[in-house]
């Protein structure tokens, strides 16, 4: 997950450059990795 970041980071960066378009981009990272780990909780609470 480290890797997939810092792999995106540079694109990321560069891609926003006013602050509405940085947010919204920042909140959809934000959910997706809260997703991913409550993902991978549940999995590891049921087994």
């Amino acid at each position: 997950m480290i890797g997939v970041f810092l792999l995106v980071l540079p694109s990321f960066i560069k891609s926003n450059h006013n602050l509405k378009t940085f947010l919204t981009n920042l909140s959809i990272w934000v959910s997706l990795i809260l997703i991913i780990l409550s993902l991978y909780y549940l999995f590891k609470l049921f087994s």
